[in-house]
């Protein structure tokens, strides 16, 4: 017997609804989807105008949804226009939800002519404004932007896929927006962050190792990857005042971040070996990893959390700033990673 999907639309565009039933389709080949539009209210002009405000009314058609109907997913769709240094773009910005977790995404854009823009901003809607360009009777269910390209249709494309791009290849974009979105509503309720044990040894070190490899973090230079302790990590992070915690999606470990003691420093911890493989990044996990561990730390009794890293870490050092974390003039104790150039220090 067939397993039954329930989708809710915040939209009756047929074309809406007819793209966020295929991309449920794609993870669920065997299910039988049954797919309703209902007019949900987006809070936002008809014809937003910002790329916040354009998200806005995606995110309160969901949760409309979400307070209105009952299913198993969510989603909505919602175009907007915006300014980027004086060209016109086109865009849409599509949110997916289910009972416990949201995801949002944005699509590459396509450059609007001044004239469409000018009509736009005196209150007129996209789609109305490409019926008469084009000659076209209600063009809003998806026949106008391969026509400023390719003349042809494409704007289910626009909804179910994600990429990026520019000028007339801005919409052939290179994986499907909703179905990205289902597939990270998937990982967050499959995702769970469990304490490091001594049988997690040779998979943590592993991919400590081939994360550093990615990055040219070799085991010659003072990085963590050269530790003597690397293969024998449970034992290290199991003494008191000390904390590993593994990333797990879907009953694989593809990451981990842990603390430990700061020396002669009793109220500060250090936030150590914090690594994901490539699979597992973007999708914000290893922030919700980072601030467990902050609360870890506070938890122990910890009132400030150190590091250090490294500009060869790019992403790693953006999520730093972005959780609050400060440069220092100079490193606190003796770690031994003295190829980490970059000592910073958040209070907790």
């Amino acid at each position: 017997m067939k397993s039954v999907i329930r989708i809710v639309v915040g939209s009756t565009n047929p074309v809406k609804i007819n793209a966020a039933k295929s991309a449920v389709a794609t993870l669920h080949p065997a299910a039988e989807i049954i797919c309703d539009g209902i007019k949900a209210p987006s809070g936002v002009a008809d014809q937003p105008m910002t790329d916040a405000a354009t998200r806005q009314g995606a995110l309160n058609r969901v949760n409309w949804c979400r307070q209105h109907a009952q299913a198993d997913y969510y989603l909505a769709m919602e175009g907007g226009v915006d300014l980027v240094a004086a060209q016109a773009y086109t865009y849409a910005w599509v949110v997916i939800a289910d009972n416990h977790h949201i995801c949002l995404n944005r699509s590459a854009h396509l450059p609007l002519p001044a004239k469409v823009y000018q009509a736009l901003e005196q209150g007129q809607e996209l789609g109305d404004v490409m019926d008469r360009m084009f000659n076209t009777v209600n063009v809003k269910p998806g026949r106008w932007c391969y026509r400023l390209t390719y003349a042809r249709p494409c704007q289910p494309r626009k909804y179910l896929y994600r990429g990026a791009g520019n000028g007339s290849s801005a919409v052939t974009f290179s994986r499907t927006l909703l179905t990205y979105g289902l597939r990270e509503l998937q990982i967050m309720t499959n995702t769970i962050f469990r304490p490091l044990t001594t049988a997690d040894n040779a998979t943590i070190a592993a991919i400590i190792r081939e994360v550093s490899a990615e990055y040219g973090l070799t085991a010659d230079k003072g990085y963590s990857v050269a530790d003597p302790t690397l293969d024998n990590l449970a034992a290290i992070y199991s003494q008191p005042g000390y904390g590993y915690w593994l990333l797990e999606i879907e009953g694989v470990v593809v990451g981990g971040a842990g603390i430990g003691k700061v020396t002669g420093q009793p109220q500060i911890c250090e936030l150590q070996k914090m690594y994901f493989l490539a699979r597992s990044r973007g999708l914000g996990l290893g922030k919700q990893l980072a601030q467990y561990c902050i609360a870890q730390a506070k938890a122990a009794g910890y009132q400030q959390m150190y590091l250090e890293t490294t500009a060869l870490l790019p992403e790693a050092l953006r999520l730093y700033h972005k959780l609050g974390f400060k440069p220092l003039a100079s490193a606190l104790g003796n770690t031994g990673h003295d190829a980490c150039e970059i000592p910073m220090l958040l209070d907790i």
